[in-house]
């Protein structure tokens, strides 16, 4: 794991192509520490929640952070409807 941070900005509404967009982005910075920035967020689907989800998850086990900053309410909701609130914030205060 290197030192640096990187950082990516979660558009409103992550369409499949945004999706695709932020799978490339964690794989390229995979030995990093992560934050995303979902102060934007105003509704968050099933695709973009699962997503962040398996990489909490992988992160997880290769010991490299991976924060959501900011959270906005669109992006809360969203993830305590599809019930990955609590495994989202769980995994972020593993981390």
């Amino acid at each position: 794991m290197t030192d640096q941070i990187a950082t990516f900005d979660l558009p409103a509404v992550m369409k499949a192509e945004d999706c695709q967009e932020l799978d490339t982005f964690l794989r390229a910075h995979h030995d990093q520490t992560v934050i995303l920035n979902c102060n934007a967020v105003t509704r968050v689907g099933g695709q973009a929640a699962q997503l962040i989800a398996a990489h909490m998850k992988f992160r997880k086990s290769d010991n490299c952070e991976l924060t959501l900053q900011t959270p906005s309410e669109g992006f809360v909701a969203g993830l305590q409807t599809m019930g990955l609130l609590e495994i989202i914030t769980a995994e972020s205060a593993a981390a």
